[in-house]
């Protein structure tokens, strides 16, 4: 099914999720229009953008490859990235040459980087409310870190860095929350203690989040 018909079919924009209070249903469909934009002094250091995906994908939304097609050209987009939990670092699709293609995951993060020209990204799909998401904690040959790249579902009921920290467990087991910052391409972490700043969870964006020692099978909550 394509995109077009997908969002018709699915028939429901993120727009109206945000707009009406209430019960919804857990495995509504989204049309989200997500920005991501290129290289630009003050706004985007990189032309990086930290994308989260719907956990029911459209049709034909498999892997690296079908998202850099979906995204823009080829000529427009540096790479897309994955985070290797195992070894803390990010694996690179880049469309050219021997670039290996990775699979797609629900709840699973990642990094667009684009090269010249903006993009309004229409990313359409419903949610997955069975969906189990594991986050695991430092574990040899697993994960060096704790660190998951984590995309929470477009409703979440975490709107905020405090929401889902508290929902990974609190402070006990989670060393932090962050969000990429473009216009410095850093990580801005929240921690829950002291001093640290809350930020607000954007719709279309995903999360990096660090546990202390335990995993965690998340089934987000959502409206």
């Amino acid at each position: 099914m394509s995109k077009k018909n997908f969002s018709v079919v699915m028939g429901v924009a993120l727009a109206m999720v945000l707009a009406v209070g209430g019960v919804i249903a857990s495995n509504m469909g989204f049309k989200l229009n997500y920005l991501m934009q290129k290289p630009t002094g003050g706004v985007s250091l990189t032309g990086k953008s930290a994308l989260s995906l719907p956990y029911n994908r459209q049709t034909g939304m498999n892997n690296s490859k079908n998202l850099l097609d979906d995204i823009d050209v080829v000529a427009n987009i540096t790479n897309i990235q994955r985070h290797v939990r195992s070894t803390d670092v990010f694996q690179a699709y880049t469309g050219r040459g021997a670039s290996a293609t990775f699979a797609l995951a629900a709840g699973e993060g990642y990094f667009v980087r684009l090269i010249s020209a903006d993009k309004n990204y229409i990313a359409v799909g419903s949610h997955n409310p069975t969906a189990s998401i594991l986050l695991q904690k430092p574990a040899a040959g697993v994960s060096l870190t704790g660190k998951s790249f984590y995309a929470p579902p477009y409703h979440t009921t975490s709107v905020n860095s405090k929401n889902l920290l508290d929902e990974l467990g609190g402070v006990a087991n989670v060393t932090n929350v962050q969000r990429h910052v473009r216009s410095t391409d850093v990580f801005q972490a929240y921690t829950g203690r002291g001093a640290s700043a809350t930020f607000a969870l954007v719709p279309g964006e995903a999360y990096m989040v660090r546990l202390i020692s335990a995993d965690v099978n998340l089934v987000p909550a959502h409206y």
